[in-house]
């Protein structure tokens, strides 16, 4: 598998399980959760695929990365949460690096561990894209 890292999209799609891990709509490099409507290469999952998805994997929120933001974000009423940042940047501007799960409750961490702050992603959304 790590020698089809590097094929390229046409090579991919001669190996239909390399060509659905590593595609556009595969679980590697699909971004239609967080980038619905902005790229045609992502068909945008909707309200129902977000559900779909988090029944099939027994979860309440799904935390995802491969995209960068300037912001830990999140999508979908808090369902979704992309972790992706700059951290050079978010280090030298001093923004949200990571995210950390404790009782249920999510908290935005800093480089600074007297900085981490509770989050709700419901009503904190932090959009902003790089």
């Amino acid at each position: 598998m790590r020698d089809c890292l590097y094929y390229d999209m046409e090579t991919r799609k001669d190996y239909p399980i390399v060509d659905l891990l590593f595609g556009m709509e595969g679980p590697l490099w699909y971004r239609g959760m967080v980038r619905p409507g902005e790229n045609e290469y992502y068909t945008p999952i909707d309200e129902k695929g977000v559900t779909d998805v988090l029944t099939i994997c027994a979860a309440d929120r799904l935390f995802v990365g491969h995209t960068i933001f300037d912001e830990i974000c999140s999508f979908f009423d808090g369902r979704v949460i992309d972790v992706n940042v700059d951290n050079a940047r978010n280090r030298q501007e001093s923004k949200s690096r990571g995210v950390a799960v404790e009782n249920g409750e999510l908290f935005l961490l800093f480089d600074d561990p007297q900085a981490k702050r509770l989050w709700n992603p419901v009503t904190e959304t932090n959009r902003q894209i790089n």
